[in-house]
């Protein structure tokens, strides 16, 4: 079997092609608000700080620690996260592209790839962006490259095994794309031994650096995992979720949708490609039981990536490929906001509505944070929360609560703490149940803040905090995240977080309904004025044996009844959509909360409550 590394001729042919990808790469060019997440850890390492995001709490925020290398050192050389941002992920799709288009595709098939990615809205967006595609992408074509020119000698594996040990440190979920790769090439190799040192090598950056978090972080896994993963939600909600991550994001780029779907079922065909096709379900599937994200087409990237370069070794004819191209390219410039339509308009366009939770997050964030944004004596991103985190917090405190925490904590004074509602930066709100929501949005699962935490904060006196588990729960944290590095006490905290101990205590009910407005029955009137209500509902207390009530929710939705007796729930009955639902309380019961069960695409309802 041929080699797939083209001559040197052949290659330098390709390069046109790299070109004009990486050209429409720099035209739609952004960085987003989590990329300055990264940035601003990138920014106390340099001043010595540390690899915090909060000065002297040793939290791990971030997800990439391969791309934080990278960015942090371009950042200590240019200056301007902006900037640097940019830079890298231009520079690093650049080489991917090279070593994909000029090195591993066949000469018939590269312009079909080339133009395949140059109408992929996600290829495109999140080739810059800040966040860790662009070398994910690049490790995915080195394991590519190697498993192609290599496996059918048996030399692959060792090689391939540890790229798929490097993919871990671009994402944790990453490896699952190259599994199929090091498998196959394990598979070949079997003969030749040395399969327990491939993997020994493919686990070393693994190992390497979960000792690293270990010690220095006291987590095996980042926070912002037990943020977005560990929050308890049902399963099926899940999935459902992921569903509709995968619809909404082929909706909005059908380029991305059709080759991705082609591209699976062309590489099953053929026996060399298979684990292309393998290593880009196996993340599908993944993606689907996370529920996705809240950037659409953000997890799509790599995946479409792997099955292109898969594809690109295709003996193509030429009129075969030309109509390709011209499919593509119609499909690409005829679906919503084509990559290669992308001009100083984009800047004054209206972004489209989130759905389900999910946004073009590029076209959200262009009119702040895109090369089209830039005039000449300007500093990006131009945005207002990158003012609020210039002034400070209100009170003049250095605690603000902000959840959006990327421009804010990066423009903010490097002693101001940030508090986000999402969790991504807060080990204590990490492990709390999230707040309620019938329709959540993945990525952003909004956490209650318990009463005195802000205040522990701020004074460090834990003592503030009113709920004593949560109390145990911030000390030990504070142990493990500021306390010196071998302490005995420390040790002892981590293992107590890591076995769940500390949050066995915790009430999740009351801070799953912690947004629950509460309501005295002896207030009730035949006037009462309507109250509103989010997807924690209303929980009415004092209710008198045999009380009637009518409840009058707008818009109507069903929901269920939680009747209550010593504030424990006794038994349950769901009511469907009414514009007046009467409720009586039984004898015995003292107390009722009403859980909406839509919330009929609204942030609250208004419910009316009469004698």
């Amino acid at each position: 079997m041929p080699s797939s590394r083209p001559r040197s001729g052949a290659a330098l042919a390709r390069w046109p092609w790299v070109v004009l990808v990486t050209l429409v790469v720099i035209q739609n060019a952004w960085v987003c608000d989590d990329a300055f997440i990264t940035l601003r850890v990138a920014d106390h390492a340099w001043a010595g700080r540390g690899l915090v995001f909060n000065e002297g709490w040793r939290v791990q925020v971030y997800t990439h620690p391969a791309w934080l290398a990278v960015l942090a050192v371009v950042y200590g050389g240019l200056g301007s996260g902006f900037l640097a941002a940019v830079a890298c992920g231009v520079v690093t799709s650049a080489a991917a592209l090279w070593l994909g288009l000029a090195r591993i595709a066949r000469a018939g098939a590269v312009g079909l790839a080339a133009v395949a990615l140059l109408g992929s809205r996600a290829f495109v967006d999140y080739s810059t962006s800040g966040l860790e595609n662009p070398l994910t992408h690049l490790v995915v074509a080195m394991a590519v490259w190697v498993y192609l020119g290599e496996v059918h000698r048996g030399r692959a594996f060792v090689r391939i095994a540890v790229l798929t040990g490097l993919a871990f440190l671009c994402r944790p979920d990453a490896p699952l794309l190259l599994v199929p790769l090091s498998l196959a090439a394990g598979w070949q190799a079997r003969r030749r031994g040395g399969s327990v040192r491939a993997l020994g090598l493919g686990m070393l950056p693994v190992l390497a650096w979960e000792s690293f978090s270990l010690v220095y972080y006291g987590a095996l896994v980042p926070n912002t995992a037990l943020a977005k993963l560990g929050a308890g939600l049902p399963a099926g909600d899940v999935w459902i979720q992921g569903g509709r991550y995968l619809i909404e994001s082929a909706t909005g780029d059908p380029v991305t949708a059709v080759v991705l779907t082609g591209g699976i079922l062309g590489c099953g065909l053929r026996r060399l490609t298979r684990p292309l096709a393998a290593g880009a379900v196996l993340y599908l599937l993944y993606v689907l039981s996370i529920g996705g994200d809240f950037m659409a087409g953000r997890f799509l990237t790599a995946p479409l990536w792997l099955v292109v370069l898969g594809c690109s070794r295709w003996r193509m004819r030429p009129r075969g490929s030309r109509l390709g191209c011209i499919g593509l390219l119609v499909l690409g410039l005829l679906g919503p906001r084509s990559p290669l339509a992308t001009g100083p308009a984009s800047v004054h366009a209206e972004p489209p509505r989130p759905r389900h939770g999910i946004a073009d997050e590029r076209a959200h964030y262009a009119a702040a944070a895109s090369l089209w944004a830039w005039a000449p004596g300007t500093s990006l991103p131009r945005h207002r929360w990158r003012e609020l985190g210039e002034a400070g917090p209100d009170d003049g405190s250095r605690v603000a609560v902000f959840s959006t925490m990327g421009y804010y904590g990066f423009f903010a004074d490097p002693s101001i703490h940030v508090v986000d509602g999402f969790a991504l930066g807060d080990p204590l709100l990490a492990r709390l149940p999230t707040l309620r929501r019938i329709h959540f949005r993945p990525g952003h699962l909004s956490r209650p803040l318990p009463e005195g935490y802000v205040d522990a904060l701020r004074s460090g006196d834990a003592s503030s905090i009113e709920d004593p588990a949560v109390r145990e729960l911030f000390e030990a944290l504070r142990l493990v995240h500021r306390g010196p590095l071998w302490s005995r006490e420390r040790w002892a905290a981590i293992a107590a977080l890591h076995t769940g101990a500390l949050t066995e205590a915790i009430d999740r009910e009351h801070y799953a309904f912690f947004e629950v407005v509460r309501l005295r029955a002896r207030r009730v009137g035949r006037r009462t004025k309507p109250l509103r209500i989010r997807d924690a509902g209303l929980r009415i207390e004092g209710l008198d044996a045999a009380q009637t009530l009518e409840l009058g929710l707008e818009p109507p939705v069903d929901v269920e009844l939680r009747w209550l007796a010593g504030g424990e729930t006794v038994s349950t009955e769901v009511r469907a959509a009414a514009e007046r639902m009467p409720v009586t309380a039984a004898p015995g019961i003292d107390g009722l909360h009403v859980v909406p069960l839509d919330m009929a695409g609204r942030r609250s309802l208004s419910i009316a409550v009469r004698r």
